[in-house]
């Protein structure tokens, strides 16, 4: 019946991909269930206050429990205070899940994977990746998280695209392993005991900096992406402020996961060594919005750093011709490729990914490549600029 928590959990239910429907009481939740019923949409999830004014919701759920067209309804239980008389009516009426306000994202999230997704096994179709959409390679993962649900969930999802899965259950676990192995990229979850994924990523880039001060050459930059049930405005940013790569809300949905790795480790297209770049547009800008929920003054801050910061690493680059050192042209085209993966820049993202892939195999002759990520470079900064008047 608080109007201010319906519309927050509101919004949290609908940036998981969910679509929640809010009522302040009883009767009018009733009132709903019957509608979408006899529509054919039932609801699948109703998450019921305990105390409402009128009937609360106790009364509610059994009345729920009495309809036959709504027997298959989930029925979840938010309540003020821990108490084992309210649990044991949870039981009694079949309610399946009991929460205590106030909730956090993290905790109402795992309730809800809870309550509503199969365990694996159970559906093996909800993780069967099309051929079509596969990762560019296997790839090595390292899953950063403390819940046996979601964790499960990414195991089967990430090994029915074919990678290598290994898991590490809070931030320090995640230090140490990456102090002994190495993975293509962490899947990062926020919310971890002990040192969360923010501060856990902080560390890693702090590491990373202190290895590349000491030594004459830059060292690899590890991709990691921010897997996480927080899906409210500024979450994004704080992400990439960290030094995330990449940004996927839970419930994990295969296409996001993909497109993320994609973006990560793009791949040429089958069977062509040289391709033709220039000819696609500088970026995609359908995509460019909707991966800031399109938010144009985001969009704007992100352009005036990116334009501030790429003429140095383009220095850098150009700057391993004359030195012969292919380490510092791949720590700078990762550094690149990271802010393209922004701006939906396809072909420059290319160009600056054959850029690192040839420094990785110690290629000292990057000439060509830094022409073409020159030309795509340019070709951004003209269309990302006339955008920019545009809105």
């Amino acid at each position: 019946d608080n109007a201010t928590n319906r519309e927050v959990v509101t919004e949290m239910l609908q940036n998981w991909q969910m679509r929640p429907h809010g009522v302040s009481d009883a009767a009018s939740a009733m009132s709903e269930l019957a509608r979408a019923s006899a529509g054919g949409q039932p609801f699948r999830v109703v998450m019921l206050d305990a105390l409402m004014p009128g009937q609360d919701g106790f009364t509610l759920a059994g009345q729920i429990r009495q309809r036959t067209e709504l027997k298959n309804t989930l029925i979840m239980m938010l309540a003020s205070a821990d108490c084992a008389e309210d649990a044991a009516r949870c039981r009694e009426l079949g309610i399946a899940t009991y929460l205590t306000k106030p909730i956090s994202q993290s905790e109402l999230f795992d309730a809800v994977a809870s309550t509503v997704i199969p365990r694996r096994g159970s559906d093996t179709s909800f993780f069967r990746a099309p051929q079509t959409t596969a990762a560019t390679r296997p790839l090595r993962v390292l899953l950063a998280e403390d819940n046996p649900v979601n964790r499960e969930l990414a195991i089967a999802l990430l090994t029915s695209l074919g990678h290598q899965v290994e898991v590490a259950t809070n931030g320090n676990a995640v230090l140490a392993v990456l102090e002994k192995s190495k993975f293509d990229v962490v899947l990062m979850d926020l919310q971890m005991p002990g040192l969360d994924g923010l501060a856990t990523t902080r560390e890693i880039r702090r590491r990373e900096q202190a290895r590349a001060a000491a030594s004459s050459s830059s060292l690899p930059h590890q991709p990691i992406i921010a897997l996480t049930a927080h899906a409210m405005k500024g979450d994004r940013e704080s992400c990439l402020a960290a030094g995330m790569d990449a940004y996927v809300a839970k419930p994990i949905r295969q296409p996001e996961l993909l497109a993320a790795l994609h973006r990560l480790f793009p791949a040429p297209p089958a069977g062509a060594t040289e391709p033709q770049l220039s000819s696609a547009p500088p970026f995609d800008r359908t995509k460019l919005l909707a991966g800031l929920n399109g938010r144009v003054d985001l969009l704007k801050r992100m352009a005036v750093i990116y334009f501030e910061h790429t003429p140095t690493l383009l220095a850098e680059i150009r700057a391993t011709v004359a030195t012969n050192q292919p380490t510092d042209a791949l720590r700078a085209a990762h550094t690149l490729k990271g802010s393209l993966t922004q701006f939906a820049a396809g072909p420059a993202l290319q160009c600056a990914a054959n850029l690192e892939a040839a420094a990785q195999r110690g290629k000292i002759n990057l000439s060509r490549h830094i022409a073409e990520l020159e030309r795509e470079l340019e070709r951004l900064e003209v269309a990302l600029r006339e955008f920019l008047t545009e809105i």
